[in-house]
């Protein structure tokens, strides 16, 4: 029997949510290591890259939220330039570990419009690091373009294939923390 990694577990569940929830779209595995998955996924309308990455482990923080991080080398930034360029569109699932009781990781997910509002795309490539963060009274993750509250955007917790063009990326000021 083969060697399982970890890598298989959390992939696993990025892929059994996907195709549980866009039954009609099968992806096709391009790229597997033992740290990520990439995916070929089609649609009648467009073609999409499906990255899966692992958050480093949840960390609480004042305010009453947490917070996960991860960071995306050059080379990765390199090739979700080059699909964006070439009418691809990038999807990144995102599990945000629970390294205390893994099945309470989630996935979230975001596109090549958060990636354009963190800059990836204006500028040469260079490794980008991103923080989700989920305020313990509030439904929604937010990803931070930079360490401002108030351009947090928020990211979503189920995948459309069908509708991830029209993914809403709207500014959280209206969103507040619960101790602001």
């Amino acid at each position: 029997m083969g060697k399982l990694t970890n890598a298989d577990f959390y992939y696993g569940a990025v892929l059994s949510h996907l195709l549980t929830s866009n039954k009609e779209h099968r992806p096709s595995l391009i790229e597997d290591s033992e740290e990520k998955r990439v995916f070929r996924i089609t649609t009648d309308k467009y073609s999409y890259i499906l990255r899966t990455h692992k958050s480093e482990g949840k960390r609480d923080i004042k305010e009453n939220a947490s917070s996960w991080s991860f960071n995306l080398s050059v080379k990765i930034v390199q090739r979700l330039q080059s699909n964006f360029k070439n009418g691809i569109h990038n999807v990144i699932a995102l599990i945000l570990v629970d390294s205390q009781k893994l099945s309470d990781s989630k996935i979230i997910y975001f596109t090549d419009k958060h990636l354009q509002a963190k800059g990836a795309y204006e500028q040469l490539p260079e490794s980008i690091s991103f923080t989700v963060r989920k305020y313990a009274n509030k439904n929604d993750y937010l990803l931070f373009i930079d360490k401002k509250k108030e351009n947090a955007i928020p990211v979503k917790q189920n995948l459309n294939l069908e509708n991830v063009e029209n993914f809403a990326l709207m500014p959280a000021t209206s969103y507040t923390s619960p101790h602001v």
